[in-house]
């Protein structure tokens, strides 16, 4: 593997995160949504073949910017990606979106994640 293990599949993390909202711990599954985007991100890297060090915001900001640079792909496709799980992960550290911003952060970030693993 190119980066530190997860624990568990971008899916499982997924739906982890839905088993939290229902039982409303927004937190917890916004944290989890965020664990889901990183073993996406993982699994990306070892899909292309690319080194990743850490699963630290800013290694996977440079892993997106690798994934598009060949321009197989539109330019912001894995950052754009990158975006609504890293804004999650703002919720669970501090609590930032109101409940309508957390629906949609959701359901753009397990979105990018089913087409991620669909392509792989």
């Amino acid at each position: 593997m190119s980066a530190p293990a997860m624990g568990m599949t971008p899916l499982e993390y997924v739906d982890a995160s839905k088993r939290e909202r229902e039982v409303g711990n927004h937190r917890k599954a916004a944290g989890l949504m965020w664990q889901a985007t990183q073993a996406t991100f993982i699994a990306l890297a070892d899909a292309h073949g690319v080194e990743l060090g850490s699963v630290d915001e800013g290694d996977l900001i440079d892993l997106a910017r690798g994934l598009e640079a060949d321009g197989s792909v539109p330019k912001w496709r894995y950052r754009g990606g990158l975006a609504p799980g890293s804004l999650l992960k703002d919720h669970a550290e501090m609590g930032v979106l109101e409940s309508y911003q957390l629906e949609l952060a959701y359901e753009t970030a397990e979105q990018f994640i089913k087409e991620c693993l669909h392509e792989l």
